[in-house]
């Protein structure tokens, strides 16, 4: 009987060990973003006779009236940080809007730099997020 009751009391203290940990762990949970659902920029290489690399950036809103404005920009590496390009893009829309470009760049080491500003339905600033994407070399 002393056996039983140990085990029973063991497993009752792991299970609220275990219940306490995972309040704790989402209760410190936070979103990333005040309205955006998802954003996201992709750099890759591509083979073409016009072009040899892609971008791919998209941002969402959880409330379709937002309107999200996004720039993105192909930054290139000088030895020390990333600079700009020629290469900039902007588009807008309400609830969702995605920038996608074919281009020829020159060898060298690129990210894209995107930048996307939501306003309310009535036009009222709400954030301004960035994201870089990936390395790409060429």
């Amino acid at each position: 009987m002393k056996r039983s009751v140990k085990k029973v009391l063991c497993t009752i203290l792991v299970l609220m060990l275990i219940t306490v940990c995972c309040v704790s762990a989402f209760a410190e949970v936070q979103p990333r973003w005040k309205q955006l659902s998802t954003f996201s920029v992709n750099l890759q290489k591509q083979s073409g006779i016009f072009s040899n690399s892609y971008v791919l950036a998209d941002a969402s809103s959880w409330n379709n009236t937002n309107t999200i404005s996004l720039t993105v920009t192909i930054q290139r590496w000088n030895g020390s940080s990333y600079i700009n390009t020629s290469n900039s893009w902007s588009a807008s829309d309400k609830g969702g809007v995605a920038i996608e470009k074919n281009m020829n760049l020159s060898s060298g080491n690129y990210i894209a730099h995107c930048v996307a500003t939501v306003y309310d339905a009535n036009g009222n600033y709400v954030e301004t997020v960035t994201q870089n994407s990936n390395e790409m070399i060429i």
